[in-house]
């Protein structure tokens, strides 16, 4: 177990023995003859060091009275002098050189896994990749604790609005270096509270200008988030980050004189939808009315009509009746007719005329 662990410490002895030489030699490219030196004599003092300190390590490892624990003891202290780290799922690391000809941010970050550096020469910062979500919110249970963090924008005019957003947003893996560069920081938190909602703000406000209070607080409010949105996108983009998301997470709240008057500007638009709904529904009765006195009048007529024609034709025909009777009436068929229907009795009043009727006598036959 002793001479496993005095192997481990010799190896990570010599790994980080290298990374710092390859550190040093890396002054050499410089055009400055004090730092060609220090580099120099900085890499013949490292080989010195290892040369000396190696033998001396392995024989305290592999002495009988040294134990298992004092080994590793040894092993960890030489772990902690070189640095490692380790990347967890759904993050990714940046490592920053301080020394040397590729000092400077990483150009391709690591994704996962553990991360060897030399402490003081290199630094591994750690961002998330994941997707973030930021509520930039007044409300008390939402965002942040008794902080006012809703979005204030100016409207056409100067009115000042305020609004509940919601944000998702990741940052790619291969723009973190970007990240960094922007930020110098893997603080998340002061990003999501401070900058990024600053051009949250700035993204709204560039075009919230152009819109009336009542344009905002109307149909037009997803055209204007829209507009921001784009802006947003581009700014994020520019120093590595993507947006999944943004919406309202409410109604716009404009100052109290601006809700006042657009209160009563809706209620009397809705008074006077109200009065035209009225005046269609009256217009539409009267119509009917109209419509129902004309059915009936022409309806009087029409039996009026019927009744005058049937009356004509009846008085046509009694007319042609009396016609033909009087036409059939002769002075003998009249004689006819009272002859055939006298029964022998004499008639009690008897006139002139050529009729010659006789009166009838009473008693007499």
């Amino acid at each position: 177990m002793r001479r496993l662990v005095a192997i481990l410490v010799v190896l990570f002895l010599t790994f980080s023995t290298g990374i710092l030489a390859e550190k040093l030699l890396g002054f050499m490219s410089l055009p400055n003859d004090a730092a060609v030196m220090f580099s120099a004599l900085g890499v013949v003092a490292i080989i010195g060091l290892y040369t000396l300190a190696v033998p001396k390590i392995w024989r305290f490892i592999m002495k009988k009275r040294t134990t298992v624990a004092k080994a590793l003891v040894v092993l960890l202290a030489v772990m902690a002098a070189i640095g490692c780290t380790r990347i967890d799922g759904g993050h990714v690391g940046i490592k920053i050189d301080n020394a040397g000809s590729s000092r400077g941010v990483s150009d391709i970050a690591t994704t996962t896994g553990w991360v060897w550096y030399m402490p003081g020469q290199s630094i591994v910062y750690e961002f998330p990749i994941s997707v973030q979500t930021a509520m930039y919110t007044g409300s008390a249970h939402e965002g942040r604790t008794n902080v006012d963090d809703s979005i204030t924008f100016p409207s056409k005019g100067g009115s000042q609005f305020h609004i509940d957003l919601s944000v998702a947003y990741h940052i790619d893996a291969k723009e973190a270096p970007k990240f960094f560069v922007r930020f110098r920081s893997d603080d998340m938190e002061s990003f999501r509270w401070n900058f990024f909602k600053n051009i949250v703000r700035e993204s709204i406000a560039m075009h919230s200008a152009h819109y009336e209070p009542d344009d905002i607080m109307g149909e037009k409010l997803l055209e204007l988030l829209g507009a921001a949105r784009g802006h947003l996108e581009q700014e994020a983009k520019s120093f590595g980050v993507t947006i999944d998301q943004f919406g309202p997470m409410g109604a716009p709240r404009p100052p109290e004189q601006i809700a006042t008057a657009i209160n009563a500007k809706n209620q009397a638009i809705q008074l006077a939808i109200k009065a035209e709904n009225e005046l269609r529904q009256k217009k539409a009765e009267a119509a009917k009315s109209v419509a129902e006195a004309e059915g009936s009048a022409a309806s009087t007529i029409k039996v009026a009509e019927g009744e005058a024609r049937a009356t004509l034709t009846r008085a046509e025909a009694q007319a042609k009746a009396n016609h033909l009777l009087s036409e059939s009436l002769t002075p003998t068929l009249i004689q006819y007719r009272l002859i055939d229907k006298w029964n022998g009795t004499r008639p009690q009043v008897e006139g002139s005329g050529g009729l010659n009727l006789l009166l009838n006598a009473s008693g007499s036959k």
